[in-house]
C-alpha cells in the first residue's frame, strides 16, 4: 500500500500548553461560516485547544482569525495546499491525547465533544470516533460511512430523520467522515497523518481504513451531534476527481467489506427471503427506499409496455396464454377467472441494487398524518381523503373519487373532501367543471379542505368516518381512525398500486397499506378477482374485510383496446373492465 507523501512527516511541535484535546479546523474562504463555528466553540467553554489553519484564503478570513486573539491559535499556509496538508499541519502543533478534525461549515451542538471523549474513554480498542451530522433542515447528513455492493463509500443514512433508530445506534464502522472526527493523537502519528496524495476528498476514508489495517477500530457516536452545511466552503472534487478515484480504486476497491446491505439488514430496514424457484425477494423499509420524485422510471415504463403487448395480443385474437413470463418477477392479474401473466426480462435485482438511499422528504409528506383537533360530537361526517382537485385532474380515477363524494352527499350525508397533496382550494371554474361530470351534481354541497400543510388542525369528532382513495391516503386514514377509535376506513381501490413503483419507498409503502384494516370498494370485478386470487388486502388472512364492486362509468364506458389505452396513456391498467354489474351508488346505499 502506498503511504502518505513525505511532506506529512512529523517534526517537533512548538511548545503549547498540554491539552487533552486539540480541535484542528482547516479553513479556505467562508469567513462567515468560520466565525459561526468559532463563536459556537468559544461559547461552549470547552477544555480544548482550538487550532485554525488558513489554507491561503482569498477573503477576509485572515483578518477574522486575528480578531480572536489568544482564544485560538491560527497559522496560514503561504499557498493553497488542500485539505490533507492543512489538517496535517494543524495536528503538528499539538501533542494532545485526542485530536479532533472539524470542518468550519459545522455548528456543534451542546455536549458534542464530551460525547466523543466519553466514547473514546469507554472503547480503548478504537482509535477514531465520528459524530452524527445533520443537514440544515434537521435530517441526517452523516451517521457513518458504508460501502455499497460496488465497493464505493457513501453516507448510508443520509436524509433519514435525525432520531431514526438506525441512526441512533452507536456502532463500529469501517469509516466515518472527518467533517467531525476524534482520533487518538498517537494513532494519527502512527499513520503519518492524512495521505496528501488525495485532494479534498477520500482522505478521511483512507485514514479510517489504514487505521483498520493496523488493528484499530472506528466508531460512530450518535450522541455527538453537529449541524453540517456540507461542502459550503470548498468543492469536494473539482479537478481532482480522476486523481482521487484512481488512487482510491487501486488502494481499496478490492479490500473493503461491502457492508451496506448487512447494515440495513441489521437495522431491520432490509429483508431478503427466497421464494419458490429460489427467487430472491427483497423488502425495503419505506424510509430506506428511494423517495426521489420525477418522471416514470425505466421499470415503470417497461411495465406499461408489457401491458400494451398483452392487450395487442388480445386485439389480434392471439392467446394471452402464449405470453409466458420470462422474467423473475411476473406481473399477474386475472380476468373473468382466467389467470393471465405479462412480463419481460427485467433486471429486478440490479434495479434494487441501484436504488440510492436518498432523502425521503417526499415520502414522509405523502404519508404524514393529519393534525386532528377533536371537537364535541356532531352529526356524522364522512371525510374523503383525496390528492386534491387541480386543472387536468377531471378524468378516470380522479373523477371516480369526486363522484364518490358527490353521491354520498346526494344521499344525505355530511361529506368533506380533505386534499392532502394539492395546496390551496380549487378555483371556481375547476369546481364547476368537476360538478358537471356525470354523477357529481351534488359536489357543490361537499366541503373542501386543504390539508397539504399537516400542521394545520383538522376539526373532527369521534363519530367521523374516513374513506381512502390511494395507498398513501390509506396510511393517513388508518392513523386518524386509530386515534379517534373510529371504525376502519373504506378504501376506494382502482388498481393494485404497488405495481407502479417497482422498488423503493413508494413500493414498500403501497404494499404495507393493504395490510391495514379496511373495507374495500373495487372499481371493477376484474380488480376484485385479482385481489381475491392473490389474497391481497381484504382477502388476506390477517384482514378479512368487507368489500363491494362498482363500475366506474367515467373511466371507460366500452371495451378496452390497446388503441384506446395508447390515446389516454393512463398508467392505470387494472381500473378497466368489460362489464358493469353494479354501479357506485348501489354499493354505497
Amino acid at each position: 500500500m502506498a503511504g502518505p507523501s513525505a511532506s506529512a512527516s512529523w517534526v517537533a511541535a512548538p511548545h503549547v500548553p498540554d491539552h487533552s484535546v486539540a480541535i484542528v479546523i482547516p479553513v479556505y474562504d467562508g469567513a462567515a461560516l468560520t466565525k459561526q463555528c468559532l463563536d459556537t466553540l468559544i461559547g461552549q467553554n470547552l477544555d480544548a485547544q482550538i487550532i485554525v489553519v488558513d489554507d491561503a484564503s482569498g477573503d477576509e478570513t485572515a483578518t477574522l482569525l486575528e480578531a480572536y486573539g489568544d482564544a485560538i491559535r491560527s497559522i496560514r499556509n503561504p499557498r493553497n495546499r488542500g485539505y490533507a496538508y492543512t489538517c496535517n499541519r494543524g495536528a503538528e502543533l499539538s501533542d494532545a491525547d485526542y485530536v479532533v478534525f472539524l470542518n468550519n461549515d459545522t455548528v456543534p451542538h451542546t455536549d458534542w465533544l464530551d460525547a466523543l471523549v466519553r466514547d473514546a474513554d469507554a472503547h480503548p480498542e478504537a482509535a477514531m470516533f465520528g459524530s452524527r451530522l445533520l443537514f440544515g433542515d434537521g435530517s441526517v447528513q452523516h451517521a457513518g460511512v458504508a460501502f455499497n455492493q460496488g465497493g464505493m463509500p457513501y453516507h448510508i443514512y443520509a436524509g433519514f430523520p435525525a432520531t431514526h433508530p438506525a441512526v441512533m445506534r452507536a456502532r463500529e464502522m469501517q469509516a466515518v467522515t472527518a467533517a467531525c472526527v476524534l482520533i487518538r493523537g498517537a494513532v494519527f502519528k502512527e499513520l503519518n497523518g492524512f495521505d496528501e496524495g488525495f485532494n479534498n476528498s477520500s482522505e478521511d476514508i483512507d485514514l479510517c481504513l489504514r487505521a483498520g489495517e493496523l488493528g484499530h477500530r472506528v466508531r460512530y457516536v450518535p450522541a455527538s451531534v453537529l449541524t453540517h452545511y456540507e461542502t459550503a466552503t470548498r468543492g469536494r472534487f473539482g479537478d481532482y476527481l480522476r486523481q482521487n478515484n484512481t488512487l482510491w480504486t487501486e488502494r481499496w476497491l478490492h479490500k473493503v467489506r461491502r457492508d451496506d446491505l448487512e447494515l440495513l439488514s441489521q437495522d431491520g430496514l432490509l429483508r431478503a427471503t427466497y421464494r419458490s424457484g429460489n427467487r430472491l425477494h427483497l423488502e425495503v423499509d419505506p424510509i430506506a427506499g428511494d423517495a426521489s420524485e420525477g418522471g416514470f422510471t425505466a421499470n415503470e415504463e417497461e411495465i406499461d409496455r408489457m401491458a400494451m403487448r398483452w392487450l395487442d395480443a388480445l386485439d389480434a385474437g392471439g392467446s394471452p396464454h402464449r405470453l409466458r413470463p420470462r422474467g423473475p418477477a411476473p406481473v399477474g392479474f386475472s380476468s373473468d377467472g382466467d389467470a393471465r401473466h405479462i412480463s419481460d426480462v427485467l433486471a429486478w435485482s440490479e434495479a434494487v441494487a441501484e436504488v440510492p438511499i436518498q432523502r425521503a422528504a417526499a415520502y414522509a409528506h405523502k404519508v404524514a398524518p393529519l393534525r386532528l383537533a377533536p371537537a364535541r360530537r356532531q352529526p356524522q361526517r364522512i371525510n374523503v381523503l383525496y390528492e386534491g382537485l387541480s386543472e387536468g385532474a377531471l378524468f378516470g380515477g380522479h373523477a371516480a373519487m369526486l363522484q364518490l363524494a358527490a353521491m354520498l352527499s346526494a344521499a344525505g350525508n355530511r361529506v368533506r373532501i380533505i386534499a392532502v397533496d394539492q395546496a390551496g382550494t380549487p378555483s371556481a371554474a375547476d369546481w364547476r367543471a368537476a360538478a358537471d361530470l356525470p354523477g357529481t351534481g351534488s359536489l357543490t354541497s361537499v366541503e373542501y379542505l386543504d390539508a397539504f400543510d399537516r400542521s394545520i388542525p383538522v376539526a373532527v369528532s369521534d363519530n367521523d368516518r374516513f374513506i381512502a382513495t390511494s395507498w398513501w391516503t390509506m396510511h393517513i386514514a388508518h392513523d386518524a381512525v386509530t386515534r379517534l377509535g373510529a371504525p376502519a376506513p373504506l378504501w376506494l381501490q382502482q388498481e393494485w398500486e404497488p405495481v407502479f413503483y417497482p422498488t423503493g419507498s413508494f413500493h414498500a409503502g403501497a404494499r404495507a397499506a393493504y395490510a391495514l384494516p379496511h373495507s374495500a370498494l373495487f372499481s371493477s370485478g376484474l380488480l376484485q378477482r385479482y385481489f381475491e386470487n392473490q389474497g391481497i388486502g381484504v382477502f388476506a388472512p390477517e384482514c378479512r374485510g368487507e368489500w363491494a364492486v362498482f363500475e366506474n362509468p367515467l373511466t371507460h364506458p366500452g371495451p378496452v383496446t390497446a388503441a384506446t389505452l395508447r390515446r389516454r396513456r393512463p398508467h392505470r391498467l387494472l381500473v378497466y373492465q368489460r362489464h358493469a354489474p353494479r354501479n357506485l351508488l348501489d354499493c354505497l346505499l
